[in-house]
Formats: structure tokens, C-alpha cells, sequence
């Protein structure tokens, strides 16, 4: 009696039929040869691409992540997006329209560039006039520097950059202010001029 021997097909050690064969990612079609299915290469489909880019080749996952399968990218800490190609910046994706304060991009991981006038690393200082709105000579020490160039006084001063002193009611380039015989140095204070007296200069 001749003994019958079946010469089953393997890839790489294990058998054609094996869920496990070619990393169960693809058929074993002959010996050591796998036909894998989409999304998977290499010689045994161990190796998934991510947006046209095998899992080993730089720049996959645009080099903020690892690709861990088909199309699907694991990303690194402060990238988002299907391929990692979004950075955020404290807290918030580059796209988000609060990104940066709103007052900036975000170009890369942590890190705002500004738009003219704002400052900070989120791009939440505005500057008044050249003067930053942390500095204590902002708006001429007289207000505060709420937004790029925009002071908000306080109360006896006016002006774009808050040097323009009001006396009674009337700021310092008035006409009539001190009675039209004098001059508003400071908050309800005229310096008036010769022979002219009294608080209003009147």
C-alpha cells in the first residue's frame, strides 16, 4: 500500500489556510509568496500604509505619527488630523478659529506666530502704539490697552493713546476748555493764563 502525502502550501512557516497566515492580512497564493490585501505590504502583509506611505518610509503620518493601520495614524502628542498633518497649540488644532488667541496661526506644536500688533506665546497680548499692553507706560499710564492700538481710558484722560487730559467735562484741544483763558494740564486742573483766576479760569 503507497502511503499518499498532501504537500499543503505555507508562507513563511505557516499554513495556507491559518488565519494567521501572511499576519492575516492577505492570502498565501504559494510558498512564501503572499497576495496581500489592500492597505498591507511586504513579503508576509505585516506592514500597513498610511495615505500612500509604508508604515516604515519617513515622512509617513507626515513625521508626527506612526502609522499602526491602513490609513490610520496614531498621532504624536500636539498633532491632529487623519494624517497628523494638524498641529495644535495650546489646546487648540490649528484650525479652530480661537486658535492662538485668534490673533495668530498655529504653525507647529505649540507654537503661535502672531498677527501684527499681538504678542505672547498664544498671541493674547495686544500692543498700544508700540508699547505692550503688560507695560505699565501703556496708553501713557492714563488706560489700558484692550486691543492693537485701541487704549480704553480712565477716567480725566482721552485720546487714541489716552494723553489728552479733560478738564470739566472739555479735553485738553477743546477751544473753550478753561474758560477759553487758560490751558487743561492735567484731569481738572487749568493753568491759566495771566490775569486769569479761579478753578475754571473764568
Amino acid at each position: 500500500m503507497n502511503d499518499f502525502w498532501v504537500i499543503l502550501k505555507e508562507c513563511f512557516g505557516i499554513i495556507y489556510n491559518d488565519p494567521q497566515v501572511c499576519s492575516g492580512n492577505g492570502n498565501c497564493i504559494d510558498d512564501d509568496f503572499c497576495n496581500c490585501t489592500s492597505g498591507w505590504e511586504s513579503n508576509n502583509c505585516s506592514i500597513p500604509i498610511c495615505f500612500e506611505k509604508l508604515a516604515e518610509t519617513p515622512g509617513v503620518c507626515s513625521d508626527h505619527g506612526t502609522c499602526i493601520a491602513p490609513y490610520t495614524c496614531d498621532c504624536s502628542s500636539g498633532w491632529t488630523g487623519d494624517d497628523c498633518s494638524i498641529p495644535i497649540c495650546f489646546g487648540r488644532n490649528a484650525s479652530d478659529s480661537l486658535v492662538c488667541s485668534g490673533h495668530g496661526t498655529c504653525s507647529s506644536k505649540d507654537n503661535c506666530k502672531c498677527h501684527s500688533g499681538w504678542y505672547g506665546l498664544e498671541c493674547d497680548i495686544p500692543s498700544c502704539f508700540g508699547i505692550l499692553a503688560n507695560e505699565s507706560q501703556v496708553c501713557n499710564n492714563h488706560g489700558i490697552c484692550t486691543d492693537f492700538n485701541i487704549c480704553n481710558c480712565t477716567t480725566g484722560w482721552s485720546g487714541s493713546e489716552c494723553n489728552i487730559p479733560i478738564c470739566y467735562g472739555k479735553d485738553a484741544l477743546d477751544p473753550t476748555v478753561c474758560s477759553k483763558h487758560g490751558s487743561c494740564v492735567e484731569p481738572d486742573q487749568c493753568d491759566c493764563s495771566d490775569n486769569w483766576f479761579g478753578e475754571y479760569c473764568n
